[in-house]
Formats: C-alpha cells, structure tokens, sequence
C-alpha cells in the first residue's frame, strides 16, 4: 500500500473502505475496553451514580475522548478495537490525523446517534462507507492491510456485547425484583409483629386497649362532621384507657403507639402534655421495638408537628437505613427540609415520594398522600 500520509485518499484506490460489520465490532471492543477504563476510576474515585451522576458523566465523556482522539492520532488511526479488526481512521486529504479532526469526528458521533443511529447506518448505504461524523470530519474508515479478521474476533466482538448487555438486564431485573421481595417482605413481617403485638397482649390491658379503638371510632366520626365538642369531650377518655392499658402491659409497643395517636388529636392538650406527651408516646413504642420503621416514622411525624425539623429528618433516615421504599420518609424529609429552607434537598425527596406512592397506588389508597405532595412540590 502507498503511504497515507503523502497522497489524498480520494486518488488512492487501493484502499478498501471498511464495512459495516468491521466497524461495529471494531466499536463493541473498544467499548468494553472503555467499560473497563471507566468503572476502574469511577470506582477509585469512590463516586455513587445517584449522587454523582453530573460529574461522573464529564468524567466519563473526557476518558472516551482522550481514548479514541488519542488513539487515532499515536495510533495511526487504529484504537484496539479497529487494530484488531485491521481497520482505520485516515483523513481524506492524505494528512497526518490532527487533534481538530479528532474533536470534530468524536463529537459528530453524536450527531449520528442521536439521529436514531441514522448517521451510523448510513454506512452500510454510502459508496465509501461513510457515517456522517466521518461526512463532518472528512476522513474515511479504511481497510489496514491485506489481513482478515479472525472469525473468533469477529464472534468475542458480537457476542461479549451480548452477553453483558443480557448479563446486566438480569442483574438489574433481578435485583429489582428481590429488592421488592425484601420490601414486601419487610412490610408484612412488621404488620404481622404489630397484629402479633395485639394478640399477644395482657388480657386486662386488652379490654382497655378494645375500648379505646371504639373511642376512635366516635372521634373520626365526630371529625368527619367537624364536631369539636365531641372529639374534645372523648379524647381524655381514650388518653385515660390507654394509660391504663400500658400500666398493665407496659411491653407492648402496639398500646404506646395507640397512646401516641390520642395525643394528635384536639383536646389532648390538658392531658399530661398533649404533643410532647405524644412523643414520649411513639418514643417507647420506637424503643420497644426499634426495627418497625412505622413506629420510627411517627416519631419524625410528631417531631415535625413540634417543630424539630432537624431531629425529625433524623428519624426518618433510621426508617430509610430500614428500607428504602417508605413513601411517609421521603414525604416527611421533604417537609422538614421545606420549613428549614433546604427547597433542593426538600424537591429531591418530595420527587422520591411521589414516584413511591404512584407506584403503590394501584388502589386509590395513596391518593392523599399523591396529592399532598403535589402540593407540597408546588410550594418549593
């Protein structure tokens, strides 16, 4: 072959265009390489894609870059993947590869990609098979030597991308498919530990904890009719069967947690404390049974209503280090980090929260909770 360098490409004809299926192999090898080059720095970088995500892809578009521009030019127009596929890079004039051509041919990739891969395939069509970044850059893809590529190369260049393209749909499926087993899972065991909790109760602390449920009742249906009289006049009762009933059983984290929710309500205020007797409340009902993230969660819910908005965020991470699925969490980081002025954080975690009670209101019984975080979002 004549050299390159000495004579414009379009006068040179022994010079073959290199195919499609050379190309893409070619660029399947150079993306595992790549691959490789990437995870090795972003992991020594100790970055996670959530929280990094920005910077993670500059770095990664600036690694690709050096790597092929590079290559191109101390190569002779040649990356791993198109040695191995004996292709390469040359521009049309016959000139040395150069770092302008380089920068003008990587970034036209993208022109070609985004155009739905058009620009790709237009090599499979064009006389000289030409892509278009190629069209904006002015060079040419061009056979190497006289050499074929071996048709393992050509099988480990088609075939690997395969695999770690499966490889990775199933590690992402299945991840995501266990992680909404352990979810479901974790879910049921805290609702079977707190009917558990109910049956396994003092028989004389039941009686009181029986009648209180029913006071409950009377004070939503007084709710319901905005009759404030009647909740203000029931409540002291139910605080009053409660108490009793974690007198007799004080083990039980199902009656503390029912002690914290009278104290939510209108005319608890002159019964032992009202809110912050309410925290004590969900407090020992947390402590008595540290892993149920409901229980954690109305403890940030009332920290919130006494305007602790940091210990309130706080206490929603513990639910969060528990499972990453609770809806309440993300809604009620959301809501502290709004009333500390943290509207970023407080959007991000509201986000969060609705894509969680979206996904799980299949039923409607989210509805509320959707619609207060649109609100919410709103506001921000």
């Amino acid at each position: 072959m004549q050299n390159i360098e000495k004579k414009s490409v379009e006068n040179v004809g022994e010079y073959k265009y290199a195919s499609f299926t050379r190309r893409f192999v070619a660029s399947m090898v150079d993306s595992i390489i790549l691959g490789i080059i990437n995870l090795a720095i972003q992991s020594g970088m100790g970055f996670q894609l959530k929280e990094k995500s920005a910077i993670i892809y500059i770095v990664t578009l600036i690694v690709s870059m050096v790597f092929e521009i590079g290559f191109w030019i101390k190569r002779d127009g040649q990356t791993p993947g198109k040695r191995v596929m004996h292709i390469k890079v040359i521009k049309a004039n016959g000139e040395k590869f150069d770092w302008f051509t380089g920068f003008i041919r990587y970034f036209g990739q993208f022109v070609s990609a985004f155009a739905l891969c058009l620009g790709y395939l237009a090599i499979i069509s064009d006389k000289k098979k030409q892509s278009w970044h190629d069209k904006l850059a002015g060079t040419y893809v061009v056979e190497s030597d006289d050499k074929k590529p071996s048709k393992l190369v050509y099988g480990l260049g088609c075939f690997i991308p395969f695999i770690i393209f499966l490889a990775a749909f199933l590690v992402g499926f299945f991840t995501a498919f266990n992680s909404k087993i352990k979810e479901q899972t974790l879910t049921n065991t805290v609702t079977k530990r707190m009917n558990a909790n109910i049956k396994q109760m003092n028989p004389e602390a039941k009686k009181h904890f029986d009648i209180s449920q029913k006071y409950f009742t009377q004070i939503r249906e007084a709710s319901n009719k905005n009759d404030i009289a009647t909740i203000k006049l029931i409540v002291p009762q139910l605080i009053k069967e409660l108490k009793t009933a974690t007198e007799l059983d004080p083990t039980n984290p199902q009656i503390w947690v029912q002690l914290g929710h009278a104290y939510t309500w209108v005319g608890s205020e002159g019964a032992d404390g009202g809110l912050e007797a309410g925290l004590n409340a969900y407090k020992k009902a947390e402590e008595l049974d540290p892993s149920s993230w409901t229980y954690i969660n109305f403890v940030g819910d009332m920290l919130y209503r006494l305007g602790r908005y940091e210990d309130s965020v706080l206490e929603y991470q513990k639910t969060l280090r528990l499972t990453k699925e609770s809806g309440f969490a993300y809604l009620g980081i959301a809501k502290s980090y709004k009333m500390m002025k943290m509207n970023k954080s407080a959007k991000e975690h509201a986000e969060k929260a609705l894509e969680i009670f979206t996904e799980e209101n299949s039923n409607g019984s989210f509805d509320r909770d959707i619609l207060q975080v649109r609100q919410l979002m709103e506001e921000l």
